[in-house]
């Protein structure tokens, strides 16, 4: 944003500003923030309503999860009963990207995660082992 490489100018709405509910950052971050004009601070009713993020054309929200399972369902907040991020508007942004005029959305994650003292897949059997869905036990435990 400092360098102009992001200018908003290609928005539908609050065409020229970046929009944010809250900010945390270093004292380098504030110093940018104060009274600047491209920074518009709404609340987070406004700011992650699927129906606002709607109105942007080609709007491409980018979200990323921790592990995702084969049925499509991802967690990007907590693995295994432990949080490691707060829970935020990633499902109001993926909904409002989707229902926006030529827009999309993209879930990233890694291929491998760390899990203690080696890698696992991120693409794990739906919900819990998998194997209550699976009959005949499921084709990716070793049961």
């Amino acid at each position: 944003m400092q360098k102009g490489v992001v200018d908003n100018t290609k928005k539908s709405i609050d065409t020229g500003k970046t929009v944010a509910s809250y900010c945390m950052g270093k004292r380098e971050s504030y110093e940018f923030l104060d009274e600047n004009p491209t920074v518009l601070f709404r609340t987070i009713d406004y700011v992650n309503n699927p129906l606002i993020i709607a109105k942007n054309k080609l709007m491409t929200a980018i979200n990323s999860a921790i592990e995702i399972d084969l049925t499509g369902q991802a967690t990007a907040e907590s693995l295994a009963g432990t949080f490691y991020f707060g829970i935020g508007g990633q499902a109001d942004f993926m909904r409002g990207a989707v229902l926006a005029p030529g827009g999309k959305s993209i879930l990233a994650l890694p291929s491998t995660g760390r899990q203690r003292h080696h890698f696992e897949d991120s693409a794990i059997p739906p919900a819990g082992d998998g194997c209550d869905f699976y009959p005949w036990g499921c084709p990716l435990c070793s049961n």
